[in-house]
């Protein structure tokens, strides 16, 4: 759902801005644009890990956001709903 993956771009975008993090130019904009071109069936590295029982990069990557905003006061409530889901997924 592109709504979802673009919430999750701007919770990522607001932890990124509360650590400092500079990107170059709109990324939100251009992180939407670049998505929007994308087939709708078109799935991340991490769901094929999931499907395929391979080990996953979900600390690093979902996890990471989850806990650096938390420490930063910023709110990731998308990010938060898929970590909860996927980490019982690996427990």
């Amino acid at each position: 759902d592109r709504d979802m993956y673009f919430a999750l771009i701007d919770e990522f975008c607001s932890v990124a801005d509360a650590r400092g993090i500079v990107f170059p130019g709109d990324i939100r904009a251009k992180t939407r644009n670049d998505l929007s071109k994308f087939p709708p069936d078109t799935t991340s590295s991490m769901q094929r890990d999931f499907l395929y029982h391979h080990p996953t990069e979900l600390e690093s990557l979902v996890g990471d956001i989850v806990r650096t905003g938390r420490r930063l006061n910023v709110n990731t409530p998308v990010y938060r709903k898929i970590y909860t889901a996927l980490k019982a997924q690996t427990s």
